[in-house]
């Protein structure tokens, strides 16, 4: 057992897990309780390539629309769950209440349950990259979610983390404000590798907290891939359903 593994356990056995979602005493390893870990929405029927939520009567679709349309750089996205209540409020408590135990929690649920497809992409010996922030919203933030996120995938599976081999190169719009073209537009050229032979060859598994429309693991993925990746696997933890949207 890794030493940060027994330093896990003993710090549940000097102070019990409480649940961040109820309070009351989880009686586990995990600040979560049974009960509401179960309450969860998970997500189960997606496509294939970006985890996009299905709609009721697409149940045999492999493929969404856009990505037949509109192939993505990377081969796949792994999600655990969709970003609904109450995963919405963890993320939210993790990102901007400074929580990171939340996020923790999240991403320990996330490597579970995607625990075979990880271990298949761990045999390929894959960078991990985190999707960068621009440093004045770094700085304000105090924190990057995904290089926390990246940090504990990489501890869980002994793999290797790139903080500064990719680069946001202006501080963009906020995705949410844009419709799809201008939410292309709004990322073009925004990211840079700093070493692009550090990815030649490489499978890279690049990682965030939540996709909403792909924009930016696509932006992303152009980028690795024209640095000669061999792959790019997109890791989040939760989905936004394009039905859900507003814009």
């Amino acid at each position: 057992m890794r030493i940060i593994d027994l330093l896990h356990q003993l710090s549940y056995s000097i102070a019990p897990g409480q649940c961040l979602l109820c309070d009351h005493l989880t009686g586990r390893q995990l600040d979560l309780c049974i009960a509401c870990e179960s309450d969860l929405p998970v997500l189960l029927n997606c496509c294939y390539t970006c985890s996009e939520p299905l709609q009721t009567g697409t149940q045999d679709a492999l493929i969404c629309s856009d990505c037949l349309r509109d192939p993505p750089g990377f081969s796949a996205v792994l999600c655990a769950f969709l970003y609904e209540h109450p995963i919405d409020h963890l993320i939210y408590r993790f990102k901007e209440g400074g929580m990171p135990a939340a996020g923790h929690v999240l991403t320990r649920l996330a490597l579970r349950r995607l625990k075979a497809e990880l271990q298949s992409l761990a045999k390929f010996d894959p960078l991990v990259i985190p999707v960068p922030l621009h440093s004045a919203k770094q700085r304000r933030r105090g924190f990057n979610q995904a290089s926390l996120i990246s940090g504990w995938l990489a501890d869980s599976l002994s793999l290797t983390v790139e903080h500064r081999l990719l680069r946001r190169t202006r501080n963009t719009d906020s995705q949410r404000t844009l419709k799809a073209g201008g939410r292309r537009s709004n990322l073009s050229g925004a990211f840079r590798l700093t070493d692009s032979g550090a990815v030649k060859n490489k499978t890279v598994i690049l990682v965030d907290d939540v996709v909403t429309t792909t924009s930016t693991a696509r932006e992303i993925s152009r980028v690795i891939m024209q640095g000669g990746a061999a792959d790019v696997v997109v890791l989040t933890l939760a989905r936004t359903s394009a039905a859900r949207m507003t814009v």
